[in-house]
């Protein structure tokens, strides 16, 4: 621990910069030597990064490139609007209290635009609204809060999001202001307009985990897609010794999270013990496919009822022990579970020598199921090599659902079914199985 009159920031002016090159910012705080500092470092892709100040303590940095422009007063109303040109970001700031800043850009009907605030993602105390305006100051659309859950350590998502279609050509406006009608020189923003710019970020849950040679394990991954992007997304895995696997890794069309299974491979040297991954996604976006790297993070629960993506700084992976038996899914046989609601499917088993010995049978359950979904009876056949597991459609499923079903095997007495199971028969887990792709149909 370290006390004293130490120089501590609390917070930088413009908020943000270029993607590569050297930004100048002021800094505001305590104890400080200056108040001018140069952030001079390259970012990978567009985000929110911790960069140094001199200071005993990081800020919070938003690295684009936007072109930028610097707000500049008098800009209170739409008759003193400060004219921008699409695409830019602003750096501004809510002054005093009842201040709002207007901008003031032109499109052409159908345009589809975006505007973003980074305020409370930076850590400053604004609590933006924005607005759309026409050319007569109507009210197009607004927005106060828009939650990002790639945020994982803010507890009130208090920067705000809007999209429009614009309605005519001609001339718009954008206002922003502080919703609880505070102002101050650390209310500070950074506003983009733009043009719809489809992009996605990606966060995997959990930030690490032991997993046995020839063993599989569950991940979550959750997808944040931006400015209306709904594309696909495939995901891969890097930087691991030959042999690991990611099973059915393609996030579906809109949706915004996938579970998947890494698997490892059974032949792994003991060295090599423990590792740091990469899983990255590529999808396609105007032509052109867009690689972004998924960050490692706790899915954690606040107040009994809130949870939070909180970013950990690296994935590790541990080997330990071997796996007491690989079951795998017969994949030639079912690439893709599909399923009707009231209606059953067979997920067909492979099973190696010795999982399923003459006094051993398995039962297969599925883990943390979607809704509607549930695991019925397992059938291994007379020669012990092969089987399946039924899957319940209930006739609630909604169609249209798709995902991966988790399954998870465990051990029984030779005989025993799954519906008969007495209390003192507890099933002994045996291995999660590979990932399985499923649809629910009409």
């Amino acid at each position: 621990m370290t006390a004293g009159e130490l120089p501590c920031a609390s917070a930088v002016f413009p908020a943000g910069g270029a993607l590569t090159g050297k930004t100048r910012v002021e800094l505001t705080g305590i104890n400080l030597k200056t108040a001018e500092y140069t952030v001079s470092r390259s970012f990978p892709e567009e985000g929110i990064y911790e960069i140094p100040t001199g200071a005993i303590n990081t800020v919070l940095f938003h690295a684009s490139a936007l072109p930028a422009a610097l707000e500049k007063e008098i800009n209170n109303e739409t008759a003193s609007a400060q004219i921008v040109k699409l695409p830019v970001i602003i750096n501004g700031r809510i002054n005093t209290s009842g201040d709002f800043d207007y901008y003031k850009f032109s499109g052409k009907a159908g345009d589809k635009i975006a505007a973003e605030v980074y305020g409370r993602r930076l850590g400053t105390p604004l609590d933006s609204q924005i607005k759309l305006l026409d050319s007569r100051g109507a009210i197009l659309t607004n927005n106060d809060d828009y939650v990002d859950r790639s945020c994982g350590l803010i507890t009130h998502h208090a920067d705000s999001y809007l999209s429009c279609s614009l309605p005519a050509d001609g001339d718009y406006f954008l206002q922003i202001g502080d919703i609880q009608n505070k102002g101050s020189s650390q209310h500070i923003y950074r506003l983009r307009i733009s043009q719809l710019m489809p992009d996605f970020r990606l966060r995997v849950s959990p930030s690490s985990f032991t997993i046995a040679k020839g063993g599989t394990v569950p991940l979550y991954v959750y997808a944040r897609r931006m400015d209306g992007f709904t594309g696909k997304i495939t995901l891969g895995l890097s930087e691991l010794p030959e042999g690991f696997t990611i099973d059915s890794g393609i996030i579906p069309e809109g949706q915004d999270s996938l579970r998947i299974t890494v698997s490892a491979p059974a032949d792994l040297s003991s060295e090599e013990n423990q590792l740091i991954p990469k899983i990255t996604g590529r999808a396609r976006i105007f032509d052109k496919t867009i690689q972004r790297t998924a960050l490692p993070a706790e899915n954690m629960m606040q107040a009994f009822a809130w949870w939070h993506m909180v970013p950990a700084e690296e994935m590790i992976i541990t080997v330990q022990g071997k796996v007491r038996a690989s079951i795998s899914v017969d994949t030639e046989k079912n690439k893709i579970i599909k399923l009707s609601p009231g209606k059953t499917a067979q997920v067909p088993l492979v099973l190696p020598d010795g999982s399923a010995s003459a006094n051993i049978d398995l039962i297969v359950e599925l883990d943390d199921p979607p809704p509607g979904l549930l695991a019925g009876e397992t059938t291994i056949d007379e020669y012990r090599e092969n089987g399946y597991v039924e899957i319940i459609a209930e006739t609630n499923a909604k169609p249209g659902i798709q995902g991966n079903l988790i399954l998870k095997a465990f051990t029984v007495k030779q005989g025993v079914k799954k519906k008969s199971l007495l209390p003192n028969q507890k099933p002994v887990f045996l291995c999660t199985l590979p990932a399985v792709p499923f649809e629910i149909m009409p």
